[in-house]
């Protein structure tokens, strides 16, 4: 098997073609991810990758309170907050203060004082295809929670369907299909788009915004971007399983 089927193959979840130890939890074919986006205190959404780590994005966790996250009525503290060390021009911690993020890796990872009983939902750590332009028209499932009204109201879980219009660095661009199609809106920062890989939904961006305001597009740091991809392979604890794709400069390690 050639690196790129391996990259496939291990994408797909054959961990014995990668080499890598069999997962010890297999999501069913029909699971819905609506359960794992989480709402965080900062007014943004998080994705529950494993059983106490979220994904969330950079720019959702600038102000100094501290965090928190909602699971039905229960609110679950954050005790550990890791940015992507290229999210910003220079290395920032949780907490910094408002900055400007690069959009392609304006990620960071939450970790929860304790599980929250919801299953959570794997990354997508390559691309889920060899083709050039595998993305064009790739319907993409977008999920958040929003006050509704606006900041005082009662919280609304959102999902919607878009296509995948645009790629290029480490992001992907997103539209509504039709002119009535699913808009993000302020409050979804931080949630993920849904590719379905495998039967499975996997996560494969996490919601950076729109490119312009009122702009029906969206935009997402993508996780498969091979060094959003490394950083969450050495971040995330050993407890979440991952699907460890081979690239051109070899393995990732772990």
């Amino acid at each position: 098997m050639g690196s790129r089927s391996l990259v496939v193959a291990c994408v797909l979840g054959l961990a014995t073609a990668c080499g890598a130890p069999a997962p010890r939890w297999s999501p069913p074919a029909d699971l819905s991810a609506d359960d794992a986006v989480l709402y965080v205190s900062s007014d943004c959404n998080a994705v529950l990758v494993g059983p106490t780590t979220a994904l969330t994005a950079a720019h959702c966790v600038e102000e100094p309170e501290p965090l928190h996250v909602r699971v039905g009525a229960r609110v679950v503290p954050v005790t550990r907050c890791d940015v992507h060390p290229r999210a910003y021009a220079e290395p920032r911690p949780c907490g910094a203060g408002p900055g400007r993020t690069e959009l392609d890796h304006d990620l960071a990872l939450l970790t929860l004082a304790e599980p929250v009983g919801v299953a959570p939902v794997p990354v997508l750590l390559a691309e889920p295809a060899l083709r050039p332009g595998w993305w064009r028209d790739l319907s993409v499932r977008l999920v958040g929670w929003d006050r509704r009204p606006r900041f005082v109201g009662p919280l609304a879980r959102r999902s919607g369907d878009n296509q995948i219009v645009d790629m290029r660095r480490g992001v992907f661009v997103t539209a509504p299909v039709g002119a009535e199609g699913f808009r993000t809106i302020v409050g979804d920062s931080g949630g993920p788009a849904l590719i379905r890989v495998g039967g499975i939904e996997r996560v494969a961006g996490v919601l950076r915004g729109g490119p312009s305001l009122g702009s029906p597009r969206s935009v997402y740091a993508a996780t498969f971007e091979p060094d959003n991809a490394r950083w969450l392979v050495d971040v995330l604890p050993r407890e979440v399983t991952l699907d460890l794709p081979e690239d051109g400069a070899g393995r990732f390690g772990r």
